[in-house]
């Protein structure tokens, strides 16, 4: 499921960094409660730079998150394509064809944007959270694996100065690839009608 997917992303030892670290999971708390808040919609921008290259892809979609249950992201055109992820389930289809498909995660995987469906507590077991600095006065979570990595290296959150809503999300894989996604125009759900369940005109493939 493009590098999404196929990367997704989505994390403590004593030192003096603690009572950063702590600031870093409480910040993530309270992220974590405003998206659960109700469902909304996100504009977003994703820039994918392969290892080694100095240039990569970027493509432009929405994201919409009903959490803790669903995440929706819808890829424009030219390449139009929806992922619909509930619970465990993944459907995915392109725009204009009669069939999709669709397969089982695993619960406690934490690829990508799976990382925004995980529960706090889930997240703490296996990363430690640090406050780091953002662009301008923004505030960024910085998560990196407490052990070896098997997908994700290392994942910032950067929170929208003042607002404390999701402004960009960047992880780097174990093999160096950067996805990054810019979200803007934050709105409630409602307004954009977007369905929350796979569309029931196509047929459906399972992997």
């Amino acid at each position: 499921m493009r590098a999404l997917v196929t990367g997704l992303f989505l994390a403590v030892g004593l030192t003096v960094a603690a009572p950063a670290r702590a600031d870093g999971w409480a910040a993530l708390r309270e992220l974590r409660a405003r998206l659960e808040s109700r469902p909304h919609v996100a504009d977003f921008l994703q820039e994918y730079l392969p290892a080694g290259f100095s240039s990569g892809d970027s493509e432009t979609g929405r994201l919409t998150l009903a959490l803790p249950e669903c995440l929706r992201w819808d890829y424009d055109e030219p390449f139009a394509k929806s992922y619909l992820l509930c619970r465990e389930t993944v459907w995915t289809w392109n725009a204009g064809e009669s069939s999709g498909r669709t397969f089982q995660v695993d619960p406690e995987e934490d690829r990508g944007l799976d990382l925004l469906r995980l529960g706090v507590e889930r997240l703490a077991e296996q990363y430690t959270a640090e406050l780091v600095d953002g662009k301008g006065a923004a505030t960024a979570i910085r998560l990196e694996p407490k052990g070896p990595a098997a997908e994700i290296a290392t994942a910032t959150l950067t929170l929208a100065a003042g607002a404390g809503s999701l402004a960009e999300l960047t992880y780097r894989d174990v093999e160096g690839n950067t996805t990054r996604f810019e979200f803007s125009g934050q709105r409630p759900v409602g307004e954009d009608a977007v369905e929350l369940r796979p569309p029931d005109d196509l047929t459906w493939i399972e992997d």
